[in-house]
Parts: C-alpha cells; sequence; structure tokens
C-alpha cells in the first residue's frame, strides 16, 4: 500500500506517481502550457482560415492548430474541443474549450483548459489575386463552341481542383481566353485531360514576391 508525501492518501496500483498520488502530482507539476490567445487570420471574402496554408475552416482543422501549440513533457492521450463564439469590444473571437487527458506512467490525469482565437480580417492569396486580376497562364479554347464550352468547364474545374483561380475570362470570335493565377494548377490541369495542347511563353516583369514572371498562354483546340 502506497502511501502520497504530500496528503498521506493510501492508495494502490497505478493511482500513484512516483511518491505522490494523481491529484497531488497534478498539482505539484506542470502538466502542460499553452499561449492564451492564438491569432488566426480569415479571408474576409471567402471565409477560409489559415492554418498551414488557406483552408476551409473546420473543427478538426482549428484542433490541430490549438494542439500544435500544446507543450507537455507527457503523453496526450486524448483531447476534445468546444467553440465557442465571443466579442470584445471591437474584437472578435472563438473561445476554444479543451478537455486534455495526460497519460503520466500509466495514469490517466485528466484537465480543462481555454484558448481564445483572435480572428484577424485579411484577404486570402486567391482572393487578392482575383480582385487584382492577377494570372500567370492563359488557356485558350478553340474549336467548335459546343465541344469547347463542354471543354472549358472541365478545364475551370481541375485548375480549382489544383488550387488555381480563373481571374478573368475574355471573350473573342474565335473562343475564348481563361485568364489563371497559378501556371501551375492550368499545366497540370491540362496534362490530366490530356489535350494536344500548343504553348509559348512571355517574360512579364516580376510577381508581388519580387521573382521573375514568365507567363505561359496555352492554347487547346477542341
Amino acid at each position: 500500500m502506497k502511501v502520497c508525501a504530500k496528503c498521506g492518501r493510501k492508495e494502490s496500483g497505478k493511482e500513484f506517481v512516483g511518491a505522490f498520488c494523481t491529484e497531488c502530482f497534478s498539482r505539484e507539476h506542470e502538466l502542460f502550457r499553452l499561449p492564451e490567445v492564438i491569432e488566426l487570420r480569415t479571408c474576409a471574402k471567402c471565409g477560409r482560415a489559415h492554418f498551414k496554408d488557406w483552408e476551409t475552416y473546420s473543427l478538426n482543422a482549428v484542433r490541430k492548430l490549438v494542439l500544435s501549440k500544446l507543450r507537455t513533457p507527457y503523453k496526450l492521450a486524448d483531447a476534445k474541443i468546444m467553440i465557442e463564439e465571443k466579442k470584445e469590444q471591437r474584437e472578435k473571437f472563438l473561445a476554444v474549450h479543451l478537455d486534455l487527458e495526460f497519460d503520466v506512467d500509466g495514469n490517466k490525469i485528466s484537465r480543462k483548459a481555454q484558448v481564445l482565437l483572435r480572428l484577424e480580417k485579411e484577404q486570402c492569396l486567391s482572393c487578392s489575386r482575383i480582385s487584382g486580376g492577377y494570372f500567370e497562364a492563359i488557356v485558350q479554347v478553340r474549336g467548335d463552341a459546343a465541344k469547347a464550352a463542354k471543354m472549358e468547364k472541365k478545364i475551370a474545374e481541375l485548375i480549382e481542383k489544383e488550387a488555381g483561380v480563373i481571374t478573368k475570362i475574355e471573350e473573342h470570335p474565335e473562343g475564348r481566353d481563361l485568364y489563371v493565377s497559378s501556371k501551375q494548377a492550368a499545366h497540370k490541369a491540362l496534362n490530366e485531360l490530356r489535350l494536344h495542347v500548343k504553348a509559348s511563353g512571355k517574360l512579364a516583369g516580376k510577381n508581388r514576391e519580387g521573382k521573375t514572371l514568365f507567363r505561359t498562354t496555352y492554347c487547346v483546340r477542341v
């Protein structure tokens, strides 16, 4: 039979951590650290949030963000979260309530915590590029009008799948031009459709990050 060195409680088995019962151990030792406030950038236009990248806001994404800030020498056995919206003066917060369970020498010790997510409004890269008309590639769709319309839809869906954005569409007598925010997204979309494409490049100065920008025009005939 073990006796707690702090409170004198008598217990046996896995209810002790060293010379202390689990209650005294958790009072005497810091189980974890979490910041009181975490900033979360959210797009004012499309509603996405910036976690590791701009992505759709979700409970799971918030959970991953908050737990990435958790510092503990112990194994985290379980973590449940609940989110509550809060407003303080002009600032908007999300209050994240956590139920945490740690495995300490085979004992499960539960603790509650709260973190405030301060929501900072800005435009994500995609929305910024759309509003600014930014593009790295032009996809020209030419041929029979009905076939071209179907192909254009497929191309646009694949470009979006590759995280690209069509920032502008120009109408011409011979067909339509799709202005695409990402050259890589346009290239991958056309490759996936296995289309016969004629490509040409053009130096277009520097982008917002100061890198030399080459714009590529892809001509697709259907």
